[in-house]
């Protein structure tokens, strides 16, 4: 789930754990996650969804703010979606560009602002799992075909693709 420093003006996402901050069970900031015997990840259910869309967790003391995230890449080395991400000040018209060229090879597009209304993110949903590796070549397909169908573009706005690996790597969290 998003975590937010205001202080330090620092976020991120972290995986979201049952056991966060439980006295005597978790261990933070002196043990890692990825360290810690007590982890109880939370897994995606109806609850976590309905509280993303929300924008708060109802269950949680005062309806705290919540944010999820994914891991885009599975155990397995698969992946049911592909998000190419575009930020800065002609993200917009690199994104649409992106999407077309999805639409010209009947490849079924999504296109969302981000969060910081500054940048979106095209997405790409499959019908079945496939190998992230297999994902991203298609991703990359995409971009050279887009180029080539608009050299003026340049993409500066293009920033990654996620999963932004092929495989994951070994003993990572």
């Amino acid at each position: 789930m998003r975590w937010e420093n205001r202080n330090r003006g620092k976020s991120g996402y972290a995986p979201a754990c049952a056991n966060e901050w439980v006295r005597g069970v978790c261990a933070k900031p002196e043990i890692k996650c990825s360290d810690c015997p007590n982890q109880a990840f939370i897994a995606l259910s109806d609850h976590v969804i309905s509280s993303h869309l929300r924008g708060a967790d109802q269950a949680r003391p005062g309806g705290a703010e919540f944010v999820a995230g994914v891991y885009p890449i599975l155990v397995d080395e698969t992946c049911w979606f592909l998000a190419a991400d575009f930020d800065g000040n002609e993200w917009s018209t690199d994104a649409l560009a992106y999407t077309e060229t999805c639409r010209l090879r009947s490849v079924p597009a999504a296109l969302e602002r981000s969060r910081s209304g500054e940048g979106g993110h095209v997405w790409i949903f499959f019908s079945q799992a496939i190998p992230a590796r297999d994902a991203r070549q298609l991703g990359t397909a995409l971009l050279t075909e887009t180029l080539e169908r608009r050299p003026e573009l340049g993409f500066g706005s293009y920033d990654r693709l996620f999963p932004s690996q092929d495989t994951l790597p070994q003993g990572g969290f």
